[in-house]
């Protein structure tokens, strides 16, 4: 699933749900697909990682996603996590 404008930054990430039917989870491929939320003045790409696949979820009732990841760039990760949540309008 491609999610795009992130926290208002203007880029996007690439996220894949788990298969699990009642409490899908969220794992982060923005590297692989080369989806950066955005770059950096002197790091170059910014993408989106996973803490774990429990960190983020996914609810199909309300149709909402719970975003939290770390920012990384291609010598390493920044301090912090970033939420996000979503819901489908």
């Amino acid at each position: 699933m491609l999610v795009t404008n992130l926290n208002n930054l203007g880029g996007e990430t690439v996220i894949q749900l788990s298969t699990d039917p009642t409490d899908p989870t969220i794992t982060y491929e923005s590297q692989d697909y080369d989806a950066a939320l955005y770059v950096h003045s002197s790091y170059g790409d910014v993408w989106a990682t996973t803490l774990t696949p429990q960190t983020s979820s996914y609810k199909s009732c309300d149709n909402s996603l719970y975003l939290e990841f770390r920012r990384c760039v291609s010598i390493g990760c920044f301090g912090g996590t970033r939420v996000a949540e979503l819901t489908k309008q």
